[in-house]
């Protein structure tokens, strides 16, 4: 039974080769034919795809052939080791069935890795790299300059107010800490120190001495103030501090805006944030508390900023350092905690010592007023090129007028109407706006009158058409005895 078995078994493999040689006949053919057509004068395209065609009929038995064991022994444990590791070199080393390969001074074969080393009159050797003699040239990077510097950021101004003895101040603040520049500015000295050191001791000094003084915050440090519109007008400002947290925003203080005169609150909420990378994103937010809403920027009032704490002016309360001044009684506490609630009749300014106005108001003589525009600015002067009349060159340098009769043409009405023009013009010149408020008045008594007696108007109009004196008398006399309906 084993011997019929492997009979078997060799009969199926011997006609798997006929198969495959049958195989390789068609793969001949195909080539014949392949030179055939490219030698024929036909078609070019229809003789390349005729030739991509067969050639991939030959690809495709190759294919079939390349599958196939070298040996015709089952499990032979030579070819099977050999196809296992290197399918490609198998085909080639083992031609002859279960022969052993040949080892050639030529070729030395590694068994363990199947690695065919050349010999040595094969290979090329390696040329060494030569060095230089010559020095390396050193390369200079041209945005080196551009590099961020390390200096420290000359420190923001501080500003003392203006006193009696201030010179005496500067004289010490220049002795400690030499290099401080100071500059007089809107009742203000701006003391500028050299570095971050001074500024913190001149301002430990300036609190030590009591000194009234202001700093100034850089832009990149301020708070983000802005309006949140579109909310109910009842709505607490510390649930919106809460939910502005929930969104992580750093919330500095939450106020609802009122009106100036009346107080009354409005449905306009002012936020103010620390400034990080976080805040900026409360411009993208559109709804809040389940209702829509608007964000804007913060706009001040427009005019001068007036101090909540000393009640001076060109700064805010909060970088001001001085003492606090009420603006109602003068002591030296806020004016929202000062005792008197109620409003005063006869109120006194704290900077200029007057009665009837508080230091707040615009017309006090110490609020600060606009700048003048300029005065004496005198208009440009403009130059004209054309010829004004007709003149020849010779003429003008002579400087003889040369009349055209044809172009000059005499106005006598106009002439004699220009000196009534000018002396019309030099009286209404004198003329005040009290003289003219009083001809308004007389003009408006003279309407009224003209409107309750009718009669009038027809006596004025009858003496416009008299022409001498008497006839006016006389018509006036008439008209008087026996006055006109209308």
């Amino acid at each position: 039974l084993k011997v019929l078995e492997d009979f078997k078994k060799k009969e199926k493999r011997l006609k798997m080769i006929l198969r495959n040689l049958t195989k390789l006949l068609m793969i001949i053919f195909e080539k014949a034919e392949i030179n055939c057509l490219a030698y024929q004068k036909a078609n070019a395209l229809s003789k390349e795809s005729e030739i991509a065609r067969k050639e991939g009929v030959i690809a495709n038995i190759s294919g079939e052939i390349n599958s196939i064991s070298p040996c015709l022994l089952e499990r032979c444990p030579i070819h099977c080791n050999t196809q296992a590791k290197n399918k490609r070199g198998a085909d080639s080393q083992n031609n002859s069935a279960c022969s052993s390969p040949i080892k050639t001074k030529s070729a030395k074969t590694n068994e363990n890795s199947n690695f065919i080393t050349p010999s040595k009159r094969l290979t090329t050797k390696h040329p060494q790299a030569q060095q230089s003699s010559q020095p390396q040239i050193l390369l200079k990077n041209a945005f080196n300059g551009l590099t961020e510097s390390s200096d420290e950021p000359k420190p923001l101004p501080i500003n003392i107010r203006i006193t009696e003895n201030y010179n005496l101040l500067l004289q010490e603040i220049n002795r400690k800490f030499p290099g401080t520049e100071n500059k007089h500015s809107n009742g203000y000295i701006k003391t500028t120190p050299k570095n971050s050191d001074d500024y913190r001791d001149i301002t430990k000094l300036l609190k030590e001495k009591k000194q009234d003084f202001y700093i100034m915050v850089p832009r990149d440090e301020r708070p983000i103030k802005v309006v949140i519109k579109d909310l109910p007008i009842f709505t607490d400002t510390e649930t919106i501090k809460t939910e502005l947290e929930e969104l992580r925003f750093v919330v500095n203080r939450v106020t609802q805006l009122k009106q100036i005169r009346t107080k009354k609150p409005l449905p306009m909420f002012l936020i103010e944030l620390t400034r990080s990378p976080n805040a900026e994103k409360i411009y993208n937010l559109t709804h809040f508390m389940n209702l829509k809403i608007r964000i804007e920027n913060f706009q001040k009032r427009p005019g001068y900023t007036q101090c909540w704490n000393c009640q001076h002016f060109h700064h805010s309360s909060a970088t001001c350092q001085g003492a606090s001044r009420c603006l109602k009684c003068g002591e030296n506490h806020r004016t929202n905690e000062c005792h008197i609630k109620e409003r005063m009749e006869t109120p006194k300014c704290i900077n200029c010592n007057q009665l009837g106005h508080v230091a707040s108001w615009m017309g006090c003589e110490k609020f600060p007023k606009p700048k003048p525009p300029a005065t004496n600015r005198q208009p440009p002067t403009t130059f004209s090129h054309r010829p004004t009349d007709n003149r020849t060159y010779a003429e003008t340098l002579t400087n003889r007028q040369h009349p055209n009769p044809s172009t000059t043409i005499d106005f006598p009405a106009l002439q004699q109407m220009a000196p009534l023009l000018q002396q019309s013009n030099s009286d209404t010149a004198d003329l005040s706006i009290s003289e003219l408020l009083n001809i308004l008045k007389a003009l408006n008594a003279l309407r009224v009158a003209l409107k309750q007696s009718p009669g009038m108007l027809a006596m004025l109009r009858n003496i416009q058409r008299c022409k001498t004196g008497p006839e006016m008398f006389e018509s006036l006399l008439k008209d008087t005895v026996n006055p006109p309906d209308k």
